[in-house]
């Protein structure tokens, strides 16, 4: 059974598991996981040259990337982390489709995108499995590394193929913007950086300082206050220490998206980590 939301037209509504009885919501769910393994293995296996579709102004492929979307974000996020192995291929579909098909992923309304970021985010924090978190974060890291690329950075040239990406990038600012999202997208680094600092995952830092370094290398001012509001909040003999922390985490680093700035970020991150540990009496960022 499928509960209308507030999508205002655009096929989204709520499926829960207390709206149907176990056995028949087990094999929706089944069901569910079957889909997103065939679509996200056609997706990522080079089977197909996927412009042709364009070419002849053919939706299918729109249409069922759409269909599983608009599936996925209907879901409660209780009841997909209740699923492990929907969970982790949910996880997997929506880095598939920002990874080689952002241009997918745009078109879609800003309430559906928004779902998308929280369920990126729930991929991160709502669970324990590292391929679920790792797949995840590089979700974020693939919308914020395409946005600094096409529409901040602005790669040069005039070729087809990237005039068509600095489209998409326009496309996606605009929808980041939007207020659906914009909220969303502001929680992506305190809740990186808590589940990181505070929550004995530093075991992952590789997999989540990716998206981290990328979300700050596309907001710059938003890290600043980020670290104003985490230093702030901190008790005042402490400050200045957890001051001299950020100097040292954002140390020879040009937050560029490069590989090199990201594997620096890494490390400097990891002995941020280190340090805070020693500090037992520092707290976490209100998300």
């Amino acid at each position: 059974k499928k509960k209308r939301g507030g999508g205002g037209g655009d096929g989204l509504g709520t499926i829960s598991s207390e709206d149907n009885d176990k056995d028949s919501f087990d094999d929706m769910m089944k069901g569910l996981q079957h889909c997103l393994s065939v679509l996200t293995r056609a997706l990522s296996g080079n089977y197909v040259c996927f412009e042709v579709f364009e070419l002849y102004n053919d939706q299918c492929v729109t249409t069922s990337i759409t269909a599983l979307l608009k599936v996925c974000m209907a879901l409660r996020p209780g009841d997909i982390s209740a699923y492990p192995k929907v969970f982790r291929r949910v996880a997997d579909f929506l880095y598939e489709v920002l990874e080689e098909h952002i241009e997918q992923a745009v078109i879609q309304t800003p309430e559906v995108f928004g779902g998308m970021l929280m369920s990126l985010i729930d991929g991160v924090c709502g669970t324990t499995d590292p391929v679920t978190i790792s797949a995840s974060a590089g979700g974020l890291d693939c919308i914020f590394s395409f946005y600094y690329a096409f529409a901040i950075r602005r790669i040069e040239g005039n070729s087809v193929v990237l005039r068509k990406k600095r489209e998409i990038a326009r496309k996606l600012g605009r929808i980041l913007s939007d207020r659906k999202c914009k909220r969303t997208v502001e929680r992506v680094l305190p809740v990186l950086f808590n589940l990181l600092v505070f929550e004995s995952k530093t075991t992952l830092v590789w997999s989540l300082s990716r998206p981290m370094a990328t979300c700050i290398a596309c907001d710059a001012k938003g890290f600043l206050a980020f670290r104003k509001q985490f230093t702030l909040g901190q008790p005042e003999n402490e400050r200045k220490t957890v001051d001299g922390m950020f100097d040292l985490l954002v140390e020879g680093i040009t937050f560029d998206t490069s590989h090199k700035s990201k594997n620096q970020f890494s490390r400097n991150l990891s002995r941020f980590c280190k340090a805070v540990k020693k500090m037992p009496r520092l707290r976490p960022v209100m998300v």
